[in-house]
């Protein structure tokens, strides 16, 4: 009886000793199996990862080809516009393919125009590469020619404060029929006149159709509204673009450093005293003129010629005397007198020559026009 007992007992533990190798075996085999997997897992998120930091940085170098491809058209626009066959431009070059950034990516670029002929609207393709070259990203935008000079004048004087001439100054438009526009009065004395391509106009004590005084439509505007209506941009941002800056303090005479400047744009800031031109100088030509921008009191004497535009800001006065010669145009948001032998000529061809000149000339953004494919 003992005996039977025993074996049975042996027999249940033989069993429970199975069951559990069993499930300890197949416990192992799952554990296995869950390291392979976190494994695998970890293998693939590490690649996933990798690709989207490569596939970022094939962005990035799709970016930055884009703002280095904006400045380099502006750079050499007249050589990839002159590239165009049958109007249509498809331009790159050694400096704009498969240039290579710190981080080893690298990016090309390519310049097209949607419309043939229209070398204005230019569409920037920039493709980005990865590092290991396995990503690529590819942007475009569209960007618009424009220019600095956004708006020329249509007359040779106009000034949003009071204008006072007198000795023998002379302005001239033979291309329209207005000399002078003022927020204020005008008054003309001495044997100084405004001219029309018909001859004479007016005279002083003799005021005709051609002086436009109190215009309400100039003493209305602010100085920035009226700055921006004919650069159509700030005064900080052209004052950031030009060429050639200066700021004085002091009366300081310019003459000198501008003396023989062509084809360039001039900013002064004079936050005292008087920017003058005095002595014998030349300042631009008729194919190259000049923009020059003051904001302060100007005084120009001597014998000066000048070929652009002019621009004073501020509420400053500004004093044109002695032989002073200005062929182009001139503007001003303060009050203006000229006397001795002042003469402004309004001359078109070379206020389009100046608003077309390479350093008035910019490439901007189309709003809405990038493309991220």
């Amino acid at each position: 009886m003992h005996k039977h007992k025993y074996k049975i007992l042996s027999n249940r533990t033989s069993s429970l000793g199975a069951v559990m190798l069993l499930t300890t075996i197949i416990l192992l085999m799952l554990s296995t199996l869950m390291l392979i997997f976190s494994a695998e897992y970890g293998k693939l998120q590490s690649k996933s990862i990798a690709n989207i930091n490569r596939d970022h940085q094939a962005f990035e170098a799709a970016q930055a080809g884009l703002e280095f491809a904006i400045n380099y058209l502006d750079t050499n626009s007249s050589t990839i516009t002159g590239s165009a066959s049958g109007g249509y431009i498809n331009y790159s070059d050694s400096s704009t393919t498969n240039v290579t950034q710190v981080n080893n990516s690298k990016f090309s670029v390519v310049y097209t125009n949607p419309i043939a002929n229209n070398y204005k609207l230019i569409k920037i393709t920039s493709t980005g590469t990865s590092d290991d070259a396995s990503a690529t990203h590819t942007i475009t935008q569209l960007v618009q020619f424009g220019s600095t000079v956004l708006n020329t004048p249509t007359a040779p004087l106009i000034s949003q404060g009071s204008i006072s001439l007198s000795g023998s100054s002379t302005i001239t438009n033979t291309y329209g029929s207005t000399t002078l526009q003022s927020g204020s009065t005008v008054s003309l004395s001495g044997s100084s006149s405004t001219v029309l391509n018909s001859g004479t106009s007016s005279t002083a004590g003799n005021i005709r159709s051609d002086i436009q005084s109190n215009s309400s439509g100039l003493s209305s505007q602010t100085s920035s509204d009226f700055f921006s209506s004919y650069f159509g941009l700030s005064e900080s941002t052209v004052k950031s673009s030009v060429d050639h800056y200066y700021t004085n303090n002091v009366s300081t005479n310019y003459g000198g450093t501008l003396n023989g400047m062509t084809g360039t744009s001039i900013w002064i800031d004079q936050t005292g005293g008087t920017a003058t031109i005095n002595g014998n100088n030349t300042i631009g030509s008729s194919a190259s003129p000049v923009l020059i921008i003051v904001n302060g009191n100007v005084n120009f004497t001597g014998t000066v010629t000048i070929y652009g535009y002019i621009f004073i800001l501020g509420s400053s006065t500004s004093d044109l005397t002695g032989n002073v010669t200005i062929v182009g145009g001139m503007a001003s948001t303060g009050n203006l007198s000229g006397s001795g032998s002042l003469n402004v000529t309004y001359n078109p061809t070379v206020l389009s020559n100046l608003q077309n000149s390479s350093s008035m000339n910019y490439y901007a953004k189309v709003p809405g026009s990038w493309n991220d494919f």
